[in-house]
């Protein structure tokens, strides 16, 4: 084998090692974004459900609920109005 030969063929190695690794990278990243988008969106799914469980029981104000389940004053009006 000549020298340019090994070279490239060392060369080509190192670039698929290089692409294996970062494929690895991407994949561990995009789980560890979705876990976090996933706990976003089911605390927020939590929120809304305890407000509306509040405005149903009738316990607290708008604002103490918006507080208390870290909603907005727009958000828990607009589930007091669905239900």
């Amino acid at each position: 084998m000549l020298w340019k030969d090994q070279i490239r063929e060392w060369k080509d190695e190192a670039r698929e090692d290089g692409l294996a690794e970062g494929r690895e990278e991407g994949i561990a990243e995009g789980k560890a974004i979705g876990l976090a988008e996933g706990l976003l969106e089911g605390e927020r799914k939590k929120a809304i459900e305890t407000a509306r469980q509040l405005l149903k029981m009738n316990l607290g104000t708008v604002d103490q609920i918006a507080t208390a389940t870290q909603l907005s004053v727009k958000e828990v009006l607009e589930i007091k109005q669905e239900i």
